[in-house]
């Protein structure tokens, strides 16, 4: 378990190194592998933890306490898709046009068109409310598109 003096975890059987700086922060590093087989891992924090994570793409995710998000350690073939099991996170995307970044949860989808936004899918309420930072998102939901 990291955070408790522990900085860097080396996954057995695997080139997956997760790596924790000063501050908390907490990055997945691998090798990209010639096999098309996508390896996913998820993060869950617990109640009061607070975790920040940074995606092999240059995406940065701040989880919040009690949430759980699921993404692949490489992202491949033009696709960057997350799915925000429950919870709430915030994203700061590294924008790239010829490969959008996603965000899967219980009632819909975001998706970024350049920007930093917030998500959060608590099931309690059976909805997602998406907040805009900066920049512009996509949204759809029960099959109705807005941005």
């Amino acid at each position: 378990m990291l955070g408790n003096g522990i900085r860097e975890i080396n996954i057995p059987n695997t080139d997956l190194v997760i790596q924790q700086d000063a501050k908390g922060s907490l990055t997945y590093s691998k090798s990209i592998r010639n096999d098309a087989r996508i390896a996913y891992d998820t993060l869950r924090t617990p109640k009061g933890g607070v975790y920040q994570l940074n995606l092999s793409d240059g995406t940065k995710i701040w989880l919040n306490t009690s949430s759980a998000i699921r993404f692949p350690e490489n992202f491949a073939n033009n696709k960057r898709d997350v799915e925000l099991l429950y919870g709430e996170a915030y994203f700061e995307v590294k924008h790239r046009s010829e490969a959008p970044f996603t965000v899967k949860t219980f009632a819909g989808i975001v998706r970024d068109l350049g920007t930093h936004f917030n998500v959060n899918s608590q099931t309690g309420g059976g909805h997602v409310a998406a907040t805009l930072l900066e920049g512009a998102i996509e949204v759809e939901a029960n099959g109705q598109v807005k941005k």
